[in-house]
């Protein structure tokens, strides 16, 4: 049992991974004009690397290290390339002769390393830490917990917040509040899933690849699988299939109720087992392809190799900006809104601290990166790829609706149009470290006929009530 367990956990922090990565190291980057590597301080005139004081690599810490005289200090969990950039874009431009240290969990700093300092810094009121940008499973602690204290509202950085949040259109889910119900933390991106699919095979089986005509074919926003599992019979008339695999849609699935597992009826979400049941069904009857790896270049293969005949797949949209994976085929494919409208975060948000002496200027910035929808605003310059020359999937509503973000990818796309409409619908939120994965570990068997679905519900409650008794009960 310990051995299954360890696998499953393996599972958990591998798919929260993989989200994460994709929403923070898209493909699409030009490296001319990339910020230097993480971790490093920068200014118009110098930049050096965050190490120990004799040029080696830190080996983890829970102490902030000390500050120069008009230094900043930003820590983030992961690496956000996206975020360095604006940061030094608007240093660049207002703040003049003023230091920027970058730590994240990624090259000098362990993720551990990262959330200690941010902790130490916080419970010491040093002030060291300007900045944090913390993974989401931290939630619970820092927007709700003990630790939210110690972040400072966007009201008292000096922004009219409530006012900017309906000017902006920011969609109440992303908006992050303290237990006063103060704003404390907002992400930028939308981070909303698509169903990303070949134009041309669209065409072959209904005589249009029309994003919206696509999405009520596949039953888009439906909450329902219905339309989609009539579309894949469809498809598999003319010989395609409609995913690659099973777990291709498992970013579908809303992992974030609590409890997974009723105690009471001793049955996990049941949203889950029919989710199980339905891949189940699509591989019985030979609608999805065997493939089941994520982002990698077999799965690449998969959707565009000579004779493929997958029709489509649910992603981030930004994910292709670059032709990454689909260098073949770009141009040939779209997005439009799927069946089950969901959305990933990797991080809580943008959080300055109360202790900072830095606030002043601090809140300008904040407000231009999360809540400015003017055309200076970061989010239109992303959404359009004027800022840093890769385009985003922003939040505000204002900018999806007034700017265009057209990818070449996908055929020259405007996509703000499905991640405007995708972010009016109601969304769940997968979480890459919810017990789900545990489920999604268990079922293998049974979806491949090795199993029978008490096997797997046997399994599943044993890991996760395993991982309970190891971890406690996921915070809430």
């Amino acid at each position: 049992m310990k051995r299954h367990t360890i696998i499953a956990i393996v599972s958990v922090l591998a798919i929260a991974l993989i989200a994460v990565a994709v929403l923070t190291h898209r493909p699409a980057r030009d490296t001319a004009s990339s910020p230097a590597p993480a971790d490093e301080e920068t200014t118009a005139a110098n930049s050096e690397n965050a190490q120990n004081s004799n040029g080696s690599e830190p080996t983890g810490t829970d102490q902030a290290p000390s500050r120069k005289v008009n230094q900043i200090n930003i820590y983030v969990s992961y690496s956000d390339w996206d975020l360095y950039q604006m940061i030094d874009a608007y240093a660049k431009k207002h703040w003049g002769n003023c230091y920027i240290k970058k730590y994240d969990g990624s090259i000098y700093y362990s993720q551990t390393d990262i959330h200690n300092m941010v902790k130490q810094s916080l419970l010491s009121g040093d002030g060291a830490v300007d900045v944090y940008v913390l993974d989401e499973r931290l939630a619970p602690y820092y927007l709700k917990g003990e630790f939210s204290q110690y972040a400072c509202t966007y009201k008292e950085l000096g922004i009219d917040v409530e006012n900017a949040l309906k000017k902006a259109d920011i969609p109440e889910y992303a908006v992050r509040r303290n237990p006063d119900g103060e704003v404390i933390a907002l992400p930028y991106q939308s981070a909303a899933f698509a169903f990303l699919y070949r134009r041309s095979i669209a065409r072959d089986v209904w005589g249009t690849d029309d994003p919206e005509k696509i999405a009520e074919i596949i039953g888009g926003g439906t909450q329902s699988w219905d339309k989609f599992i009539e579309a894949a019979k469809e498809l598999k008339k003319h010989g395609y299939y409609i995913a690659p695999g099973y777990k291709h849609l498992m970013w579908m699935i809303d992992t974030s109720s609590y409890p997974a597992l009723d105690y009471a009826q001793n049955q996990p979400n049941p949203l889950w087992e029919e989710y199980m049941d339905i891949a189940k069904y699509l591989v019985d009857n030979g609608y999805v392809s065997d493939f089941n790896d994520l982002f990698n270049n077999e799965w690449s293969n998969a959707l565009e190799g000579p004779g493929s005949k997958v029709f489509g797949t649910v992603v981030f949209p930004d994910y292709f900006d670059a032709d990454y994976f689909i260098s073949e085929t770009s141009g040939d494919w779209a997005i439009c809104m799927p069946p089950f409208t969901t959305w990933y975060t990797g991080c809580i948000g943008i959080m300055v601290n109360k202790a900072s002496p830095n606030k002043d200027i601090l809140g300008p910035l904040v407000e231009w990166i999360t809540l400015d929808c003017s055309e200076e605003g970061a989010q239109y310059g992303l959404a359009t790829g004027d800022l840093l020359g890769s385009k985003t999937s922003v939040l505000s509503g204002t900018v999806l609706r007034n700017a265009e973000s057209r990818r070449d990818a996908l055929g020259g796309q405007d996509v703000n149009p499905v991640i405007y409409n995708l972010l009016k619908q109601p969304l769940g939120k997968h979480d890459g470290m919810s017990i789900f994965n545990f489920l999604l570990d268990a079922m293998e068997g049974y979806v491949t006929g090795e199993t029978d679905e008490d096997s797997v519900m046997r399994l599943f409650k044993e890991e996760a009530e395993m991982s309970e008794s190891n971890f406690g009960p996921p915070p809430s």
